[in-house]
């Protein structure tokens, strides 16, 4: 057939797309498009099913659920008509009956049951089973559940926290306040805490004012809504480590990152290299803490000492503060990376995050075993 669309509205036919290709056999109302060999097959059929090259309009009907309706060009190069069309079928919320056809009605977005997926809440939830306060049934169909809410700009992970202990982090960077603020209610929704990283003040502002209990850090470039308490992470503190001053934006941000994730900190701050007194003088830091992290700019020499004086764990985080040949950060980056104290692991440039992150991994290893 020349054209890219087919009209169909009569479930159980074969409805061919270009070049031959079938969709069927369970094929509903609206404009459905197959372009350049892409079949959809027994949709029936259990699994999530991959749409590509060329689906869009209308509803379509699988074993696990339906798609909102995609605009989809009826001329023009193919790839501009199939580039809207690279989606995957999810599953369809609670209710929904293989075989039912969806009406058309408002577009919906798929969403969790308002509850955390969290170790707790499976342990809870599989102790009421074995109790016989739940039934198999119902904790079957609490499980089933979609582990993301679909927003369109983003598909919020509500299975993280289950998945590694801590609930999904939003990136501010490159993101509209909101869509930030959409996020952030979508976790919050389910009673998770909420962390935003790189968040500048003006965005900042009209976040926590259209989002109450939203709190800022202005240092750290750091908003947090605070609704469970954290669990203790460790048994003894992070030592982190900053070489001077202009450090401090990564080094709050992994501080901040770390009392979300549930670790305590101790900060020794301005102690770089060019007065290494300082840090000696407060070398018995370490002998109470877990893990180090070290943020230091400049040639990033820091991370090197503290790895010759500790036993621990050292990570190491390059900052983009420096002169000219510091290159933004990258000085220090190859720096640390040539350390010559074994055993120092280093992060992205200016990423407190990540290094925070990177701990606490470290800390619940630590911890199960």
């Amino acid at each position: 057939m020349a054209a890219s669309a087919v009209r169909a509205t009569v479930a159980g036919s074969n409805v061919a797309g270009s070049r031959g290709v079938a969709l069927g056999p369970w094929v509903v109302g609206g404009t459905v498009a197959v372009a350049v060999g892409t079949a959809v097959g027994a949709v029936s059929g259990g699994g999530a099913v991959q749409v590509a090259d060329g689906f869009g309009g209308g509803k379509a009907a699988s074993f696990f659920g339906w798609q909102p309706a995609m605009t989809l060009p009826q001329s023009g190069p193919t790839e501009a008509r199939t580039s809207v069309a690279n989606r995957v079928l999810r599953m369809a919320p609670a209710g929904y009956k293989p075989g039912a056809v969806p009406s058309t009605g408002p577009e919906r977005v798929l969403r969790s049951p308002a509850y955390p997926m969290d170790p707790k809440r499976v342990r809870d939830l599989l102790e009421n089973v074995q109790r016989g306060a739940t039934s198999v049934d119902d904790a079957v169909s609490e499980l089933k559940d979609l582990p993301f809410a679909d927003l369109g700009y983003a598909a919020v992970d509500h299975h993280r926290a289950l998945r590694q202990g801590a609930p999904e982090v939003i990136f501010g960077h490159g993101k509209t306040a909101a869509q930030i603020v959409g996020i952030a209610r979508e976790l919050a929704r389910t009673g998770q805490n909420v962390l935003v990283t790189r968040l500048d003040a003006d965005k900042a502002r009209e976040a926590c004012a259209t989002l109450p209990g939203l709190k800022y850090a202005e240092v750290a470039r750091v908003a947090t809504l605070e609704q469970a308490p954290v669990p203790e992470l460790g048994t003894r503190p992070v030592a982190l480590v900053s070489a001077g001053t202009g450090d401090l934006p990564v080094a709050e941000e992994c501080a901040e990152t770390l009392r979300m994730l549930g670790a305590k900190v101790e900060r020794v701050y301005d102690v770089g290299v060019a007065g290494i007194h300082r840090l000696l003088y407060k070398r018995d830091v370490f002998e109470r803490t877990s893990v180090v992290i070290v943020v230091a700019g400049m040639e990033g020499a820091l991370p090197s000492v503290v790895g010759g004086l500790v036993a621990g764990p050292v990570i190491a985080v390059p900052t983009s503060i420096g002169y000219g040949v510091s290159f933004g950060g990258l000085t220090a980056l190859g720096g640390m990376l040539s350390s010559c104290a074994s055993g120092v692991v280093v992060c992205n440039i200016d990423n407190g995050f990540g290094a925070a992150y990177a701990a606490a991994r470290i800390l619940r290893l630590r911890e199960r075993y």
